[in-house]
């Protein structure tokens, strides 16, 4: 535990999880609010119980030596904790789908129940954890055996199926038939039907204890079909698409977009969907501390002032049908603003054809000579003076790896003698001092070249293995500078005058873009190395204005033109320029970081 004036003193301190060292600790509030981004918080503990605590009831706590369930440890006033609440609606529509109209439905978790059909009683001989459809978990106490509230059997067929039930009016669990059952009206919770020592439907966990004419079973050596209890799939289910991440993980951000303090931020929505067509619908929910935010059928745009500050978003899909969000990501949009004092930094912009055509690297470095406030030397062996880069048209990850000649360019970071990638080398040969910031964008190639065909998640991963190489030469002691900053950019996704499926561009759209979620996973905000992040210039495409259009006669036989697409992967100037806005970002992001 960490030592504080609060811990000292007991009073109450903050139950979290710190991503950066992969420990759960307790933190005074100053302690937590240290850990930033990094910091998860669980519950509050104070006086030996969780206030506001975001876990399961069930889960199991050691508290000096003795083992409990946490709902037993759950303030009293404060027991529906705030993952309850917070999906009010998905249980409320849980109950509506599973629940049924008639009656409701109790999950029995943990603890003993004694059935003596002899005696005609029915005992809760250990402590029960049981779960209502209500998600409001209840403890059931254990105490004397009290009569059967149905036991009559018939004078043909014997004893009839009985309901196992709750009845929250009495907190008592007991045996009814179905009159007397439905009596109970909405004290009543179903738990399972009980026949010939048998458990039909049971919404019990397989591990409680019954005991049965003075004979032990677990749970579910009584479940008539030896299947798993009906309400612990129903609730697997729930955690899986309420709490845990969609299982097709299909939006298409990095953790954060970064902007400039007076310069608009542009993010397309139809670039934030893995896949291509209407029906992949994504919005923008308003988060926490958010400004005002002007959107349009297309996008979302934001413009920061000098008073702007950060803030948090969720980007969401929602269902085609009745619009319920089916995923969403959270995304933490930070602004940025003129540096007090400059700074000065060498720049490397690196790529395929979309950075050798020298508009990208031109215009980033044309908004930071407006700005005015750092020195920026551009570092590259092709391009225009004010534009100087290291693009190279056709060229893929595995390129960059070897002693590549191709399309007419080589590989200016490949030391022939030593036959590897070396960058030291690289500036020594061209009168560099060193990388500060070094951006790369590839991917367009890997994914189109050699194939027609969609590439799977397992054929990306060779591509995130390649960049990972790239990345451990720029990095090492003895071929890199281990203090670089690297931006992974995350491709555009093309043009969209085709959704049709089968169409080339369709094909081309969702590879992209799963190799940009490989992108993530792999660099996002440091996942691989502390200095390395993804930066999204590619969500930054408009597909419909972005390319260039030349008026074509349709056929030969009509003299009149149409506006005809030309190129659905390189796009116009204005397209180069909105995509430099993304690299341009980064940099600004990286500045502030450096100024601090």
């Amino acid at each position: 535990m960490l030592d504080s004036t609060e811990a000292e003193k007991h009073h109450m301190l903050i139950l979290a999880y710190d991503s950066s060292i992969d420990q759960i600790n307790l933190y005074n509030t100053a302690q937590f609010r240290a850990l930033g981004v990094n910091g998860y918080y669980i519950a509050a503990w104070y006086e030996n119980h969780f206030w506001y605590p975001h876990m399961g009831s069930s889960f199991s706590i050691v508290l000096d030596g003795t083992t409990y369930k946490a709902g037993e440890l759950f303030d009293e006033e404060r027991r529906d904790s705030y993952i309850e609440k917070k999906y009010e609606d998905r249980f409320q529509q849980l109950r509506t789908d599973l629940a049924g109209k008639d009656s409701r439905h109790m999950y029995l978790a943990s603890g003993g129940i004694t059935i003596d059909q002899d005696a005609g009683t029915i005992q809760v001989s250990t402590k029960c954890l049981g779960v209502p459809d209500t998600f409001h978990y209840e403890w059931i106490m254990a105490g004397d055996p009290v009569e059967m509230a149905f036991n009559t059997p018939s004078s043909t067929f014997g004893m009839p199926m009985r309901i196992l039930a709750y009845d929250a009016g009495t907190r008592t669990i007991n045996l009814y038939d179905t009159s007397l059952f439905r009596k109970l009206g909405t004290n009543g919770f179903y738990i399972a039907s009980w026949y010939q020592s048998k458990l039909y439907n049971p919404h019990i966990h397989p591990d409680v204890k019954f005991i049965v004419g003075g004979k032990e079973y677990k749970a579910g050596d009584l479940f008539a079909d030896n299947a798993a209890s009906f309400i612990p799939k129903r609730i697997t289910d729930y955690v899986q698409k309420a709490i845990t991440p969609a299982v097709e993980d299909d939006i298409v951000t990095p953790s954060h977009w970064d902007c400039m303090e007076g310069r608009q931020l542009s993010i397309f929505f139809d670039c934030l969907s893995r896949h291509d067509g209407k029906e992949n619908l994504y919005v923008l929910a308003r988060g926490t501390n958010a400004p005002s935010l002007t959107r349009n059928e297309y996008c979302m745009n934001y413009t920061p002032t000098k008073d702007s500050t950060d803030f948090a978003l969720t980007v969401c899909r929602l269902d085609e049908d009745d619009c319920h969000t089916v995923s969403s990501k959270p995304v933490q949009v930070r602004v940025h603003h003129k540096l007090k004092d400059k700074l000065t930094k060498n720049i490397c912009i690196c790529g395929d054809s979309l950075v050798d055509n020298g508009s990208v690297a031109t215009e980033v470095y044309r908004l930071l000579a407006e700005d005015n406030d750092c020195v920026i030397h551009q570092l590259g062996t092709r391009g225009p003076s004010g534009g100087k880069h290291e693009g190279r048209g056709s060229w893929t990850f595995a390129r960059y790896l070897a002693d590549t000649d191709y399309a007419g360019k080589t590989n200016a970071f490949w030391d022939k003698i030593k036959g590897r990638l070396d960058f030291q080398k690289y500036c020594e040969t061209n009168g560099y001092e060193g990388i500060d910031y070094f951006l790369i964008a590839l991917g367009t190639n890997d994914v189109s070249q050699g194939t027609t065909l969609y590439r799977t998640e397992a054929e990306v991963q060779k591509f995130v293995d390649q960049a990972k190489q790239f990345i451990d030469a720029l990095l090492d002691k003895e071929t890199g500078f281990p203090n670089c900053k690297i931006g992974i950019g995350l491709c555009g996704p093309g043009s969209d005058y085709s959704y049709q499926c089968g169409s080339s561009m369709g094909i081309f759209h969702m590879s992209i873009n799963t190799l940009n979620l490989a992108l993530i996973k792999a660099f996002d905000a440091g996942k691989y190395r502390k200095n390395v992040t993804c930066f999204a210039h590619g969500l930054r495409t408009d597909r419909r204005l972005a390319f260039p259009y030349s008026d074509k006669p349709v056929t030969n036989r009509f003299t009149e033109t149409s506006r005809t697409l030309t190129n659905s992967i390189h796009p116009s100037g204005r397209g180069y320029q909105a995509w430099a806005d993304g690299y341009y970002c980064q940099i600004r992001a990286w500045l502030t970081e450096d100024s601090k």
